[in-house]
């Protein structure tokens, strides 16, 4: 009798041990999952790991030291697939955008495909397309034969990019809208224009115009002109345009097919919109605000449309060549112009989102999204103070 309470007590004593180190596994791996913002299978696979080989190493140990000699072992093979798996993480996370930016021939037979509807229903409308990268992504659209219709600041910034574009592709219809996009009445009066054009002709629309301040600085300093005009430019008239094109594509919506692919949508936001962006708040705000924005309408229009957001680290562009040449951490990855057009038109076609314009600028998006955001806060903030550092310390005499 007594011998039998024993084996009872040791085989109660054994399930909750069993239970105990499945608990702790199941624990341990789903919190180093979700720190590292893994994928829920990947977060179970963790877990089953950890505890098969716990089990395993507490079954094939007879007691004392020798059960804690075959846990170290099980934790050690249980770590060595975790680490296995965030390499094969790692790996698959730098192919996908490798993958995109080496295959240019998606994208141009895309765009090629669009282009072949009749004269005068081919249009990509790209804001801010007279200069930066918007020109670039006008040259990329003309050369597959898309008509234009660019917006730039001037007449002379409009005239000298159709100019240039003229000379790529000769037979490209090229329609220009100049004028402060800041000012609600200019922007209403592009709206005008536009519709005599016709949204539904327009094929590919890149929502690409971007303001920023001159230097970062806190919101504190900015005025409200200064900040009413970002949030015009980068949210209000991106959020007006994606309105009215998603109602003149809606009435046209045709049957889907491999040679009638979808139209094209592109928001161009920004990685200061990833997480919280000290000393540029309105800028990274109203790039926060397309990043959500373009989430929804890639629900809402998948039927008619391509909805992509790409998010761009630094380039070599406007303010950001006089930001960034400040700061030494940020130089490896700021990219020109021309190779961010590459960047974002390379993902027309993968229904990726959000995207970015290289592998750099891809890992570093994955880091910022993988943080905490208050510590992602904390390192652009520091930066940010680095560069106006620099910018406002004289230089040596």
């Amino acid at each position: 009798m007594v011998l039998t309470n024993h084996t009872s007590r040791t085989s109660h004593n054994d399930l909750r041990q069993e239970f105990t180190i499945l608990s702790l596994s199941v624990s341990l791996s789903l919190s180093l999952s979700l720190s590292l913002s893994l994928s829920l299978p990947l977060s179970l696979s963790l877990s089953l790991s950890l505890s098969l080989s716990l089990s395993l190493s507490r079954s094939q140990g007879g007691g004392g030291d020798e059960v804690l000699v075959n846990m170290e072992a099980g934790m050690s093979i249980a770590l060595g697939l975790a680490l296995l798996g965030l390499v094969l993480i790692l790996a698959v996370t730098i192919v996908r955008p490798l993958r995109a930016l080496l295959d240019q021939r998606r994208w141009q037979r895309h765009l090629r495909a669009l282009a072949a509807r009749p004269a005068g229903q081919r249009f990509a409308l790209i804001t801010g397309g007279t200069d930066g990268i918007g020109f670039h992504l006008a040259r990329h659209c003309a050369s597959q034969g898309l008509d234009l219709y660019l917006t730039g600041r001037t007449s002379a910034d409009c005239a000298a990019a159709a100019q240039q574009l003229k000379q790529l592709a000769p037979d490209v219809v090229i329609k220009t809208f100049a004028g402060d996009l800041s000012q609600r009445a200019v922007q209403d009066q592009l709206f005008v224009h536009l519709e005599d054009l016709a949204l539904q002709n327009v094929q590919v629309a890149i929502l690409n115009v971007g303001l920023s301040t001159s230097v970062p600085k806190p919101l504190s300093e900015h005025t409200e002109v200064e900040a009413d005009a970002i949030l015009a430019i980068n949210a209000r008239l991106s959020l007006q345009l994606a309105r009215r094109l998603s109602v003149a594509w809606a009435r046209t919506a045709g049957p889907r097919t491999k040679a009638v692919p979808r139209r094209v949508l592109i928001l161009v936001a920004s990685l200061a919109g990833v997480t919280g962006a000290p000393f540029c708040a309105v800028y990274g705000a109203t790039k926060a605000f397309l990043l959500h924005l373009g989430a929804s309408l890639r629900y809402e229009l998948s039927t008619v449309a391509e909805v992509l957001v790409n998010a761009p680290g630094m380039i070599r562009a406007g303010n950001t060549m006089r930001w960034f040449s400040a700061s030494r951490l940020a130089a490896p990855d700021v990219l020109t112009a021309e190779a961010a057009a590459r960047g974002i038109l390379c993902w027309v076609g993968t229904e990726a989102y959000p995207t970015t314009t290289s592998v750099l600028h891809w890992l570093t998006l994955k880091l910022l999204t993988a943080l905490p955001t208050t510590l992602a806060t904390a390192l652009v903030g520091q930066q940010h103070q680095a560069v106006i550092q620099r910018l406002t310390t004289p230089p040596p005499s």
